[in-house]
């Protein structure tokens, strides 16, 4: 899909995936008949699925491809940020990692958006700790992308500083491309 939409200038791809990385936890609230091909097309955008298209065939979706497209156009949208240099990036990496890690505070606190999974007090706090970072996967929530993004910002913002062996193993494996691991 992103090969598909390389003419379209990167601040735009970045602002559309910023709403689908924001927005794709609503879709769960649209109320459409089970039955209707309606359903079965919303569900395959932003749900794990399995299909079986024969007795011996099953067709299953694990990566629901709407919310991964949107980080994926967020992170193409973003990637002009990359071009600043080391001092002005390691800023911007900074208030990323505030903003989203308080976004994720907050939401996660309040129960109200983001996770379609809420948590409560557990019998300690360990494990109050780890039903309240226990956030979903597959898909993808909001809360999911905010918590591994911002994770994700705190490591770059360190690896700026990188040197020596260790930066030259991260840049060979950041060079090559995910289908050959």
């Amino acid at each position: 899909m992103l090969g598909l939409m390389l003419k379209i200038p990167p601040k735009v791809l970045g602002i559309k995936g910023l709403i689908i990385v924001c927005g794709h936890n609503l879709l769960p609230i649209i109320t459409v008949d089970d039955k209707t091909i309606v359903k079965a097309i919303l569900s395959t955008l932003y749900l794990p699925f399995v299909n079986a298209i024969t007795p011996n065939t099953t067709f299953l979706l694990v990566y629901p491809p709407l919310p991964w497209l949107g980080i994926m156009y967020l992170g193409f949208g973003s990637g002009f940020i990359f071009n600043w240099s080391a001092e002005k990036r390691k800023a911007v990496f900074i208030k990323l990692v505030t903003g989203l890690i308080m976004l994720f505070l907050a939401l996660r606190f309040s129960n109200l958006y983001g996770d379609p999974a809420s948590w409560t007090k557990q019998k300690s706090d360990l494990f109050t700790f780890l039903l309240f970072m226990n956030v979903t996967k597959y898909p993808p929530s909001f809360l999911y992308c905010s918590i591994t993004l911002g994770i994700m910002f705190i490591l770059l913002y360190f690896a700026e500083d990188l040197n020596g062996k260790i930066r030259k193993v991260v840049t060979v494996y950041g060079k090559l491309p995910l289908f050959y691991y």
